[in-house]
């Protein structure tokens, strides 16, 4: 087998400035003999010519990566990338490589949705049964609802805990109900008229009153129905005024009143009728009963006190009647109080 050359190429790099014919230096083994009984070996330096090579950046390549800002959403990290001028490498006097070795760049990470708990929404009413009043206040149920969509859960996110339902009584109809009225029970009778006669039988009216107040009508209930007020006439002084010798038979007497407006003039039967009546009598308007005249004379100047009416509380004259008293004669008094 013929020798085999190896050639081993030292590049020695000799700065100039025109630096075109660099020194090459070659070492040359060569094998003497099939057998290698001897070897021998030279070597030599040539002059050899290079061309200039200049130098170009290789690719780039992520140096360091900072930690995401979050974990879900998306966020943001900054990757930082290097780059050699070795691609090819400045030679020969060639020119090293333009711009940074080095970068920064913010890059999207994590984009990937986070989790959406749901949320309620606001409660909506979905029944209200009727009220259990028309009025006076009453009760009823509503249901209300309301949907974990505020917002839905979404991406792993939890359900919302809770009821989706719920029921209320709130109270309805407050207003009063209407109160019809109820009368009162009647009061007792009162006199509104002296009797006709002080004796003899003779007649008085009567009133008496309730009242739509038990209970009164209200928030529009209908009144009582019916009179507040009735009347009645009643006899009076039914003793004969001959058995009290009040009235003489055959003479015409006058009977004074408390009241200086009123008296009383016996009557006597006629045609052949025995009894009497003392009949009660009232002076015109302004004029008083004079027992010395025994007639209805002008009321006295400086009098401002204004009548009395009869009062028919008060027992009746005749009733009242000392007993031991004698008639007089025509035209006299008995001097009877009403007081």
């Amino acid at each position: 087998m013929r020798g085999v050359l190896m050639l081993v190429v030292v590049a020695l790099a000799i700065p100039a400035v025109h630096a075109r014919l660099p020194l090459c230096q070659f070492t040359v083994t060569t094998s003497c003999g099939f057998w290698g009984w001897r070897r021998c070996s030279r070597t030599s330096t040539r002059v050899c010519f290079s061309r200039r090579a200049y130098g170009g950046w290789s690719a780039w390549t992520e140096r360091s990566r900072t930690a995401c800002s979050k974990t879900c959403g998306p966020g943001n990290q900054i990757v930082t990338k290097a780059r050699t001028c070795t691609n090819p490498a400045p030679s020969g006097g060639g020119q090293s490589c333009y711009g940074s070795s080095s970068i920064s760049q913010t890059v999207s990470c994590n984009t990937r949705p986070c989790p959406v708990n749901g949320g309620w929404s606001y409660w909506t009413e979905q029944s209200r049964t009727g009220c259990t009043k028309s009025c006076g206040t009453g009760s009823q149920t509503v249901t209300n609802v309301r949907t974990c969509t505020n917002p839905a859960p979404a991406h792993g996110g939890t359900s919302c805990s809770g009821q989706s339902s719920m029921q209320e009584t709130p109270s309805c109809n407050s207003q009063p109900c209407p109160v019809d009225g109820g009368w009162t029970d009647w009061e007792d009778w009162e006199s509104t008229s002296k009797c006709t006669v002080m004796c003899g039988s003779g007649e008085k009216n009567q009133t008496r009153d309730r009242s739509c107040t038990n209970p009164e009508p209200r928030y529009g209930g209908s009144a009582c129905v019916g009179e507040e007020s009735e009347n009645r006439t009643i006899e009076c002084n039914t003793d004969d005024c001959g058995v009290t010798d009040l009235c003489p038979e055959g003479e015409d007497t006058y009977i004074a009143d408390s009241n200086p407006r009123y008296f009383y003039q016996c009557q006597q039967g006629q045609e052949g009728v025995v009894s009497t009546k003392a009949f009660l009598k009232k002076c015109p308007e302004e004029k008083v009963w004079s027992q010395t005249n025994t007639t209805c004379v002008q009321k006295p100047s400086g009098d401002t006190t204004p009548p009395s009416p009869p009062n028919p509380n008060l027992p009746q004259p005749a009733q009242r009647a000392p007993a031991a008293l004698t008639p007089m004669t025509a035209h006299t008094t008995y001097n009877v109080s009403m007081e």
